[in-house]
């Protein structure tokens, strides 16, 4: 039972490396079927929504693509691309992806101290073969 558990577990885990590109392809295809919305808000979340589930060169890179997308998506719109929102909108993504690697570090070293952590008795968990 616990080995099924285990694969659900990774099936779910596998699934969800997938979640930044989704969203980053909803908000491209958004933009494309509906310019009157704003798609900045999908775009942004991209590489946060990557920190805890990637690692840290897939949180840059997914930051870098939604910076890019952003960048082409403003450029279709109108000719004038260095405007001030739209430099505003892609620093934004930029600061947003720095964050969202830091947030990386932090979860990947929780995520080490969690591993490496050695429960002792008085820490009062019990596990299986300890019974």
């Amino acid at each position: 039972m616990e080995r099924y558990r285990h694969e659900c577990a990774s099936r779910e885990m596998r699934w969800s490396r997938y979640l930044p590109a989704a969203v980053l392809l909803a908000a491209v295809v958004v933009d494309l079927a509906w310019p009157q919305f704003d798609t900045f808000p999908l775009l942004a979340a991209v590489s946060v929504i990557a920190a805890p589930m990637l690692s840290l060169a897939g949180t840059t890179v997914s930051g870098a693509t939604a910076r890019l997308a952003g960048g082409l998506l403003a450029l279709r719109e109108s000719p004038a691309f260095l405007t001030r929102p739209v430099l505003t909108q892609i620093a934004t993504l930029g600061v947003l992806t720095v964050v969202a690697a830091f947030l990386n570090r932090m979860f990947a070293r929780e995520r080490e101290q969690l591993r490496s952590r050695c429960p002792s008795e008085s820490d009062g968990f019990v596990f299986a073969g300890q019974v």
